[in-house]
C-alpha cells in the first residue's frame, strides 16, 4: 500500500513576484455605475463557505480572484475565460494603496493556481481580512473599486 503525506498533495507555491497590475473580470452589469465607475460589489470576495474547501484559507483571510497582468496576452486570456461579459477592471497596486492610505495592511497579493482552471498561469488573489464584520470587507471592496480609473475599464 502506498501512503502519501498531505505535503505531497499540495501544489507547489508560485513565488514569482506580482506585477503592478491585475485584472478583475466584470461579470455583472450591476457592477458598473455609468460609463466610468465601478460598484464595490464587483470587488467583494465570494463567501468561501459557498465555494468549497479549495477556497477556504488556513489563515482565515478572504480571496478576490484576479489575473495578474504579466504580459500583453493577459487581457485576451482573461476575456477568453468567458467571465468578463461586461469588461475587465485593471487594478493598479499603487492606486489601491493610495485609496487605502492608512489601511494598507488590509490588502495583500498572491499568485495562486485556480483549482477550477489549473492551466490559468495568470491567476492569483487580492487577499483581505475576514473580520466577521461585513463593513470592513465592503470598505476594502469600495477602495478597490475607487482605484479603477475610467481608462482602466477594458471593453471588448
Amino acid at each position: 500500500m502506498i501512503r502519501f503525506s498531505a505535503s505531497h498533495l499540495l501544489a507547489k507555491a508560485d513565488t514569482r513576484p506580482t506585477p503592478e497590475c491585475c485584472l478583475r473580470a466584470l461579470r455583472k452589469e450591476s457592477w458598473i455605475l455609468g460609463e466610468a465607475r465601478l460598484c464595490y460589489e464587483g470587488f467583494q470576495p465570494e463567501d468561501p463557505a459557498k465555494q468549497g474547501k479549495e477556497h477556504q484559507r488556513d489563515d482565515g483571510m478572504l480571496e478576490l480572484s484576479v489575473n495578474w497582468e504579466d504580459d500583453a496576452n493577459a487581457v485576451s486570456f482573461t476575456f477568453s475565460l468567458g467571465l468578463a461579459g461586461y469588461g475587465i477592471a485593471r487594478l493598479r497596486k499603487e492606486k489601491v494603496e493610495i485609496q487605502l492610505a492608512a489601511y494598507r495592511e488590509l490588502v495583500k497579493y498572491e499568485r495562486k493556481r485556480d483549482p477550477k482552471n489549473p492551466k490559468n498561469h495568470y491567476h492569483g488573489n487580492v487577499i483581505m481580512p475576514n473580520p466577521g464584520r461585513a463593513p470592513i470587507v465592503r470598505m476594502v471592496a469600495a477602495a478597490l473599486a475607487l482605484s479603477v480609473a475610467a481608462d482602466d475599464i477594458i471593453r471588448r
